[in-house]
């Protein structure tokens, strides 16, 4: 080999490494779901939270583990860190101590809620999350419900000063609750607050959304399936070709989509066992924001196929 043609092998050997690990580089960036800024915080968290209502409600056995860990591992691929939870979701705190002690929490931000009234029952609970999820500190811990709620803020306000809390805030699963919602923003010091909000369900758009935002109140999205009810009506259904040539290519990417469309929202928290739904799930959320023409075309469809 001359040394002119040595000399070219090296040369394309080395821009062949350097293009892998650009692309490998690039890959890795645009494998990451967006993030959007904790108002009282400025911190960046992922738009897409992992929830565990049922899906975590189970024996901590090394079968369940081994299961739920390939899903918990997916969702963090793509760039997931939020796991919420509650007392009320059965096993679901146990569990996730469990799936964090054999495999390792990462960078996860827990979030968990309080369910019960008065000072040391609500205390109590508490500290029996903080047991059940093995950890010394919580990201966020929520009032449930808004269950004996000037209490339970209380409490919650104590421990965040202590720095066993970074974040509180307050739940409801209804609309019908937003005004005392908002009144309670205007009292009360919050980070946070957990709402529901889906494409069939569209009343947080007209004030609380906006109302959070003008606040400085991040807001995690519940049920954005309507607790599974929206696929049993739309997974059995073709999806519509009109759809398609908007780039949406399932039912379940138009539900993740038109809610994370709201920049008003922090963070949409959605729920399953299987690894490639939450790929499914993970991947819409890194599809362009639809546009407001977009938006209201393609809640007209869904309307037309409901």
């Amino acid at each position: 080999m001359t040394r002119k043609n040595f000399m070219i092998l090296i040369f394309t050997l080395l821009y062949s490494i350097r293009y892998r690990k650009m692309e490998a580089d690039t890959v890795s960036e645009t494998s990451k779901i967006p993030t959007r800024e904790i108002p009282s915080s400025k911190e960046k968290i992922p738009i897409l939270g992992f929830g565990t209502w049922r899906v975590f409600d189970e024996q901590a056995t090394d079968a369940n583990l081994k299961r739920l860990i390939e899903v918990w591992n997916m969702f963090q691929r793509h760039g997931g860190r939020l796991i919420d939870s509650s007392p009320m979701y059965g096993s679901a705190e146990t569990f996730i101590g469990a799936l964090f002690e054999k495999y390792g929490k990462k960078d996860a931000f827990l979030a968990t809620k309080v369910w019960t009234s008065g000072k040391e029952e609500g205390l109590n609970q508490i500290n029996s999350s903080f047991q059940k999820m093995k950890t010394k500190s919580i990201d966020l811990f929520q009032v449930h419900n808004l269950v004996d709620i000037n209490t339970q803020l209380t409490n919650l306000r104590s421990l965040k000063e202590k720095g066993q809390v970074r974040y509180i805030g307050i739940t409801h699963y209804v609309p019908s609750y937003f005004d005392k919602m908002e009144a309670l923003i205007k009292k009360k010091k919050l980070d946070f607050i957990q709402i529901p909000y889906s494409i069939s369900l569209r009343d947080a758009e007209t004030r609380i959304l906006p109302f959070a935002r003008d606040n400085g109140v991040a807001v995690l999205i519940n049920r954005p399936f309507e607790g599974g009810e929206l696929f049993s009506d739309f997974l059995k259904k073709p999806i519509d070709p009109r759809l398609i040539e908007m780039g949406i290519n399932s039912w379940a990417e138009l539900f993740i989509r038109f809610l994370v469309a709201n920049t008003d929202l922090t963070c949409v928290l959605f729920a399953s066992s299987k690894p490639h739904h939450v790929e499914e799930n993970m991947n819409a959320a890194k599809k362009p924001l639809l546009d407001k023409k977009d938006l209201d075309k393609a809640y007209k469809i869904f309307q037309a196929n409901q």
